[in-house]
This record gives C-alpha cells, structure tokens and sequence, in this order.
C-alpha cells in the first residue's frame, strides 16, 4: 500500500481497496462529503501541500486526488 492508500485506509476502515482507482466517494459509508473533507485534510498533512478550493470542490476520487497531486509533482 502506498501514503494515499493507507490514508484512505485510516479515514474510511471500511473500505475495499481492491476496487483501486475507481474508490470514489459513496463507495463505503463513511466516504460522504464529510468524510471526503476530511481526506482531503489528511492528504495536505500527509503530502504538505494545500489544495485549492477548486481542487476541494473536484477532488472526490481516488483517481482525482492522485492527479492533482500528480500535478504538483509528487508521485505516489
């Protein structure tokens, strides 16, 4: 598993992370909005980045958050 996975793990125990990519959010309970600002919280700590607004408006996958962190040049 890598940082994002583990933080996905941390947030949301319930969730499979076989489905991979496709985790988005509603694909466990605890991944509502609320619970995908507070990954998103957990992955600026995790990465020392801040997203934009914008960014916490889109970011509602699994997929998204690596792409924009991807866009700042941190590989996972």
């Amino acid at each position: 598993m890598n940082k994002l996975e583990n933080l996905l793990k941390e947030t949301f125990p319930s969730i499979d992370l076989a489905v991979g990519s496709a985790l988005s959010i509603g694909c466990c309970q605890e991944w509502d909005s609320m619970g995908n600002y507070n990954f998103l919280l957990a992955v600026e700590d995790e990465f020392d980045v801040r997203f934009t607004v914008e960014e916490m408006t889109e970011c509602k996958s699994l997929l998204q958050v690596q792409k924009s962190l991807g866009n700042r040049g941190i590989e996972l």
